[in-house]
């Protein structure tokens, strides 16, 4: 559980770099950004399949395969894209916004004989989350400036966003457990070269003003790119992959909310500026929410132990 736990927080943290390396890079829009990233996860995956002496190419099952490429093209460029329209279109408080809710979303939607709570317990954890996310963005919200004409089109990238965050998560889930024979490590360079495939087509295919050339002439852009490919992505994922295999979807569905958190606090970072009061009770009661759950756990399972 406590190895777990460490796991998923550590994807978490790598997850809160996508609310910032797009503000770093306001001259590109939603598409280059996510071609950067995905490639980038691609080529990290190919680079660790050689060091680790793994390959996945001897995997002939095309269920497998379609099940990576599935899972590849839900959290490339279907939601990282949307996600990233949102921050462009409508404001990056409402893409942090909207993105936190994945959480309660999880808890809503994973099978009950999953969970150690009775939906007394999963609604008064996702009631938590839901009074967290304002305290979280209190100052943002206070500040923020709609673009009225492209708000529509943000708030839809958004919800799309949402969406697309959750079935990814849950597929993933899901073959994780199918595929149980495979290694983590397996399964996170199966969709990274799934998605390296898909930013190939994706340059080949996208018109040419969406997914420009020039994009790949920029240091700034390649180096934003890498932190996202290999940190937000490849990273991330084979974190992610492994902590969800020590610990209940149900645990660690309400720790998704750390994403939002540590997004904030790297905003913060940037603009050199210190939470303010309500952003620093917003986290405490993100914190106070993890612990309540996986204290819930430990009562309903076992107690923590460590072995060799």
């Amino acid at each position: 559980m406590l190895k777990g736990s460490v796991f998923i927080s550590s994807a978490c943290f790598l997850w809160g770099l996508i609310f910032l390396v797009p503000l770093c890079l306001p001259e590109f829009n939603a598409f280059q950004i996510a071609f950067g990233r995905y490639f980038f996860f691609g080529i990290a995956s190919l680079f660790f399949l050689n060091t680790k002496n793994l390959n996945i190419f001897k995997i002939s099952s095309s269920h497998i395969w379609l099940s990576a490429i599935l899972v590849a093209l839900l959290s490339s460029f279907l939601h990282y894209s949307a996600a990233v329209g949102c921050m462009r279109y409508a404001d990056p408080t409402l893409s942090a916004l909207i993105l936190g809710l994945s959480p309660v979303c999880m808890m809503l939607l994973s099978k009950k004989q999953l969970s150690p709570f009775s939906w007394q317990q999963t609604l008064f954890s996702a009631l938590l989350i839901v009074c967290s996310l304002p305290l979280l963005h209190y100052s943002l919200i206070q500040s923020q400036h709609f673009k009225m004409a492209y708000y529509p089109l943000g708030l839809m990238c958004g919800v799309f966003a949402l969406a697309t965050w959750v079935a990814f998560l849950m597929i993933n889930g899901y073959y994780l457990n199918k595929y149980s024979e495979m290694k983590s490590l397996e399964w996170t360079s199966m969709v990274g070269f799934s998605s390296l495939l898909l930013s190939i087509l994706a340059f080949i295919c996208i018109p040419k003003h969406f997914l420009g050339y020039q994009c790949l002439l920029s240091s700034k852009f390649l180096l934003g790119s890498c932190v996202l490919g290999v940190g937000s992505s490849w990273l991330a994922s084979y974190f992610w992959n492994r902590g969800t295999t020590l610990v209940p979807l149900s645990i660690a569905s309400p720790m998704i909310i750390l994403e939002t958190v540590f997004g904030i606090i790297f905003v913060h970072l940037f603009e050199k500026r210190f939470p303010q009061k309500m952003e620093l009770m917003g986290i405490l009661l993100v914190i106070s929410t993890i612990y309540f759950n996986l204290r819930a756990c430990q009562k309903k399972t076992h107690p923590l132990t460590f072995t060799d």
